[in-house]
């Protein structure tokens, strides 16, 4: 159930809705007014659309975000051939994070109109954020606002949380099967060849370099301990 489907256009909506009693706040800041922008606003609008939709448009920005950014950035420290699992589990969890700060987004600002709508007073500015007032609503206003907030957002605020949920599931197992899965080496050859080492125990360091650590050198003594006599 949607109060706030009409088929009279966004003007004769406001008309019906929050000029039928006198009223100080503002119309831009009555809470069935931000509720009617915000679900005509971009990325709000998406989760009232039905299910397959909204899924698609989650879809687009985490495609984006994978072949642009997660992937290229993904294999400049694992290689496809031999590390698929690491690489392409990197590049889901870094998708996976934006997908959840836009629904994430979402979420807060359908909870701050549903907090205005089910709140028995309106809290507003007459011309600036130094006079603030407010006003209880009249027991019409409050009965509207609380239906609005019952049948309208409180369905919205339920799917993104199981949205986030989902995507949060997502985003811990990605992070899980990467941990579960090390490179064959101790680091990856693709990290050794960007740093320029060859020793997979010792990346940065050549098998020269690193076959002197540890070694004892009275040159190297001398230059921490010049007056203790070496004979």
């Amino acid at each position: 159930m949607n109060l706030l489907s009409s088929s009279k256009g966004s003007e004769a909506y406001g008309d019906d809705l929050v000029l039928t009693e006198p009223c100080p706040v503002p119309r831009d800041q009555q809470p069935v007014v931000e509720l009617d922008q915000l679900k005509n606003s971009f990325l709000f609008d998406w989760p009232l659309l039905p299910l397959p939709d909204f899924s698609l448009r989650l879809l687009a920005p985490f495609s984006a975000f994978f072949l642009t950014l997660g992937l290229p950035i993904s294999l400049l420290t694992f290689s496809m051939e031999s590390e698929a699992v690491q690489c392409l589990s990197s590049a889901t969890a870094g998708s996976m994070f934006v997908v959840i700060i836009l629904v994430l987004r979402m979420f807060v600002g359908y909870s701050h109109v549903g907090n205005r709508l089910l709140s028995a007073t309106v809290e507003y500015e007459e011309s600036g954020w130094y006079d603030g007032q407010i006003w209880v609503k009249t027991p019409q206003m409050l009965m509207r606002d609380r239906l609005l907030g019952s049948y309208t957002v409180k369905p919205t605020i339920v799917r993104l949380k199981s949205t986030l949920l989902g995507l949060s599931g997502v985003l811990a197992s990605s992070m899980v099967l990467l941990a579960a899965s090390p490179p064959s080496h101790l680091y990856s050859e693709t990290y050794l060849a960007s740093v320029g080492g060859d020793s997979p125990g010792a990346p940065g360091l050549s098998s020269s370099s690193s076959s002197s650590l540890g070694s004892y050198s009275e040159d190297t003594a001398r230059l921490y301990e010049p007056d203790v006599d070496m004979d």
